[in-house]
């Protein structure tokens, strides 16, 4: 992936039409960086966890940062909230509560960790379609949102980390 930037951040407003604006932000950049058979399922994903983020917050703008070091595609959504993601089962007939069960299914792993002003939902892709994502070790890791930093083994990413970036500005 010679000429990618190592990590792409963008900024949105904590309002609904942001997962909008993100979806349209990840195909702009997946499209220059020539991940285009990323594009359907981190929309997907993306949109889920800036919805997510954006619940989170009224004040504050929510950040998405794009990082596409090989082998896998690492999306970041910071928000201020320090809650940590917690997946739920709805029933058949819920109309929502199923963005963590998506994101689950769609990336290879996914997690959080808390940072000093909130907290950074994360996941990966595969970024080659011959790169099968390879699951972690105990599917019950998968699912529990635990990050790499709290010192779970598994085949977690060298990118994931804390941000290096300061948080957006916010007035809480």
């Amino acid at each position: 992936m010679t000429g990618r930037p190592s990590r792409h951040y963008a900024d949105f407003p904590p309002h609904p039409a942001s997962a909008s604006e993100a979806r349209h932000h990840v195909r702009a950049t997946l499209t220059i960086w020539r991940l285009p058979h990323l594009i359907d399922t981190a929309q997907l994903i993306v949109s889920e966890l800036i919805t997510n983020a954006v619940k989170a917050t009224t004040t504050c703008p929510v950040r998405l940062t794009l990082d596409p070091s090989p082998p896998h595609l690492l999306i970041e959504v910071w928000d201020p909230d320090p809650t940590p993601p917690s997946p739920r089962t709805p029933s058949p007939l819920d109309e929502g509560g199923r963005s963590l069960f998506l994101v689950e299914t769609l990336a290879a792993a996914w997690g959080h960790h808390t940072t000093p002003h909130g907290k950074t939902a994360w996941c990966t892709l595969p970024t080659t379609p011959e790169n099968p994502a390879a699951p972690p070790p105990d599917p019950s890791l998968k699912s529990s949102g635990v990050s790499a930093h709290e010192g779970i083994p598994g085949p977690w990413p060298t990118a994931i980390r804390p941000s290096s970036r300061t948080p957006p500005a916010c007035s809480t």
